[in-house]
């Protein structure tokens, strides 16, 4: 093999093997896009697709904090319901209701959960 012949070889060595390197990083490319989907589409499913309704309330029911899904139940922004007055969104029974559980609290009982139906402007909605 001549001069010649020997610089063509590695001429097309290196070229197979750029196209090797080639194929394998879309492939890679692909594995870690495929990957990105599926960790994408388990955010949605665990925090977009989020329906527990979370207040964060004064004792006598001032809303400090609403999760976007009691936002989306009352329609109303995170910001007009900041501050506002829990009984403004919910009715008369669900309001006695948390009454109720504020009333129940204490040092060795600081929090509450209040898990049942609501009705919120005349719609019924099940926890």
């Amino acid at each position: 093999m001549d001069k010649y012949g020997f610089v063509l070889l590695i001429s097309v060595l290196g070229f197979l093997f750029l196209l090797l390197f080639l194929l394998l990083l879309h492939l890679r490319i692909k594995v870690v896009k495929s990957r990105l989907t599926q960790s994408e589409n388990l955010y949605r499913l665990l925090v977009q697709s989020q329906r527990d309704v979370v207040l964060n309330l004064t004792k006598n029911g001032t809303i400090l904090y609403a999760s976007p899904s009691f936002c989306t139940l009352v329609n109303k922004k995170a910001d007009k319901l900041y501050q506002s007055s829990l009984s403004e969104v919910i009715n008369a029974e669900a309001w006695r209701s948390f009454q109720h559980e504020v009333q129940q609290l204490s040092i060795q009982k600081p929090t509450a959960n209040l898990e049942h139906s609501v009705f919120v402007n005349h719609t019924f909605f099940l926890d």
